[in-house]
């Protein structure tokens, strides 16, 4: 008999890369001088190619190594999404430890105390700031800073421009990291209490991409325009290695969507061709259109092929809004538990506010008895 509870994806999850760092390489030998990551710098985008990505993060693996990092070592990172996090985060993981990236805005104590839980070997900062909110510096093996600052600092207190040119040029290096080796650990949101801290793998990441890739067509051609933060996963998890993964430029909006006219400016200068957003921003960029008519071609542009929403239901009328300009509309559900997402709408059927899809290939849901839902997949955290 058949269990009515059960949903399951009638696809299996195809194959994929074994981990984070044979993506890269594959990726980089790939699409080589083809730009992969833009931030403002001045007063314009400045390209990353995908050459210059990979020069980088081999060298600070190189240099990680080199501090005595070893395999399942735990490195927290406090800092806003910025060039040099995305590159150190990748460095950790490929070196086979931990990333632990935690909310550069928490106040000092919440955040020495997330830094602490976690134990790690190292930690980074991005700045004289993030520095100050650890209470005693002195414990960990070292610590890395972006950019300059006169804090009186310990022994164990490296630039990230020196771990850079330390290293000497190679590929790299992925031959010893299993695909269910932990690589990131994420604080989830504190939603439900005190935020717990999610123990993910290469192949939870890869799983997630590799079965997205069967329901939608991302490629090198895509460009998206980022301002979800790095250390919670619809940003740090879905959206970065869905660019990452399919070779598509990923452009911070260094606004952090707090400024929508920032916002749609930075939109202006990268013309996305998809967006991730929460429904908030949607509804911020409704309003602007419909004061500012003039804002309407520069929104719905004739690139811009989908939308991604999730993290609360999306209103009809916003959703209607991109749809009756043939702009597809997506929406998801998932954890951080899961990496996180567990289910997706097909933008071919009509949207139905509140429901949330279908599971993703090699997913599988079953509610229970009590209403709780179970999730199955390789997506599930370790």
């Amino acid at each position: 008999m058949t269990d009515t509870r059960l949903l399951t994806s009638d696809r299996p999850v195809p194959e994929h890369p074994r981990n984070l760092a044979a993506m890269l390489n594959a990726n980089v030998n790939r699409f080589g001088d083809r730009p992969m990551y833009q931030e403002v710098r001045g007063d314009q985008y400045r390209p990353l190619t995908w050459r210059e990505f990979g020069r980088d993060v081999a060298a600070l693996q190189q240099s990680l190594r080199r501090l005595g990092l070893q395999p399942g070592d735990r490195v927290a990172i406090l800092s806003p999404n910025r060039q040099e996090m995305l590159e150190m985060e990748l460095a950790v993981m490929a070196a086979g430890a931990v990333a632990v990236p935690i909310f550069a805005f928490y106040p000092p104590a919440q955040a020495d105390a997330l830094v602490a839980f976690c134990e790690p070997t190292a930690v980074v900062v991005a700045d004289r700031d993030q520095y100050r909110k650890l209470e005693n510096p002195d414990r960990y093996r070292f610590i890395v800073r972006f950019d300059e600052f006169n804090e009186p600092a310990g022994k164990n207190v490296v630039t990230f421009a020196e771990l850079l040119r330390a290293a000497t040029s190679s590929p790299i290096a992925d031959e010893q990291v299993p695909t269910d080796t932990v690589c990131l650990m994420m604080y989830t949101s504190g939603t439900m209490g005190k935020p717990k801290c999610v123990q993910l793998t290469h192949g939870n990441i890869l799983s997630q991409q590799a079965a997205m890739r069967l329901l939608w067509e991302v490629t090198e051609n895509d460009r998206f325009l980022s301002y979800l933060p790095w250390h919670h996963s619809f940003g740090g998890i879905y959206e970065k290695y869905a660019a990452l993964y399919n070779g598509a430029v990923l452009s911070l909006e260094h606004g952090r969507g707090k400024d929508i006219e920032l916002l749609i400016e930075n939109w202006r200068r990268v013309r996305p061709t998809v967006f991730f957003s929460v429904p908030r921003i949607y509804q911020q960029i409704a309003t602007q259109v419909m004061q500012h008519p003039e804002l309407e071609p520069v929104i719905f542009h004739d690139e811009l092929r989908f939308i991604f929403t999730a993290a609360a239901p999306l209103p009809k009328a916003l959703s209607d809004m991109f749809e009756q300009r043939r702009i597809q509309v997506w929406e998801g559900w998932g954890l951080t538990e899961t990496s996180p997402c567990c289910t997706v709408t097909d933008p071919a059927l009509p949207r139905q506010p509140g429901v949330v899809g279908k599971p993703i290939p090699g997913v599988s849901l079953k509610l229970g008895d009590d209403g709780e839902i179970f999730v199955k997949g390789p997506n599930v955290m370790k």
